[in-house]
């Protein structure tokens, strides 16, 4: 017994095709980018879905501002750019909260979505990539900064950085959701949004200018300019790693640096 195959009109159009038409190519070409396609998007989405959210909440319970003087610090740091209205600071003091983490905890990996942005009020922490079992220092982060995984900034997507502390860090929590609810309600959350852009922007112009200079001296001078808060504040390692040299040469600049000073 036989089973007869119908064949689409379509795909009976392409098969019939022969070889030397370059329509035949072609058809060949869109099915092969479309099939492309749908395995990039399934296979994301699978990763998505799949991977667990952060652990994250507040441990303080309504009590969590009483150190802060009855509201989160996150609210200063916006009015050091604009005047606030009362619904936007109800809305910062509900929904963020203090946290702790320990010394070489990840705040963010892809391992698990992460979910917040972290006002660092003690510690330091950096943000690296993996090649291998080689960690790549691509930012750092102290007191009084923000740390977060910028490649998937408020979006519900995989980055593929690892934000991991320095040493122990204590910081506010900032949802990703908060911030989009404030950008699409207040004009004011938006201007505070982009003077706060326009720093990281800096900040990330500064890393790039870094990266390209041609010798190790030269970017550790530049290092020593753009960043002479962070050179006795962290292990020479994270530093050596963003700056893109060995430990080992970092060491010997520093200490020939040194001994021409004496």
């Amino acid at each position: 017994m036989f089973t007869i195959i119908k064949i689409s009109p379509a795909v009976e159009k392409y098969i019939s095709i022969p070889k030397s038409d370059l329509r035949y190519w072609l058809n060949k070409t869109f099915v092969v980018i479309k099939v492309i396609f749908y395995f990039h998007y399934y296979f994301h989405f699978y990763r998505y879905i799949t991977i667990p959210l952060m652990n994250i909440e507040n441990t303080y319970g309504e009590d969590k501002w009483a150190a802060f003087g009855g509201f989160s610090p996150l609210i200063t740091v916006f009015k050091s750019y604009h005047p606030l209205n009362d619904e936007i600071e109800k809305i910062i003091n509900e929904q963020t909260f203090p946290i702790r983490f320990a010394k070489n905890k990840h705040i963010a990996s892809p391992l698990k979505r992460n979910r917040y942005i972290f006002l660092i009020l003690e510690g330091a922490v950096h943000g690296y990539l993996k090649m291998g079992n080689k960690k790549i220092t691509t930012w750092i982060a102290a007191e009084n900064e923000l740390a977060g995984t910028i490649r998937n900034l408020w979006e519900n997507e995989i980055s593929d950085e690892y934000i991991e502390t320095i040493d122990p860090v204590f910081a506010i929590a900032i949802p990703h959701e908060m911030s989009k609810l404030l950008y699409n309600k207040f004009l004011i959350a938006n201007y505070v949004g982009r003077k706060m852009t326009e720093i990281y922007f800096l900040g990330a112009t500064e890393r790039a200018y870094i990266s390209r200079l041609p010798t190790a001296l030269k970017r550790y001078q530049r290092f020593l300019v753009s960043y002479p808060h962070l050179i006795n504040r962290v292990p020479l390692k994270y530093i050596a790693s963003f700056i893109g040299m060995r430990l080992e040469t970092l060491s010997r600049i520093r200490k020939k640096a040194l001994t021409e000073k004496e």
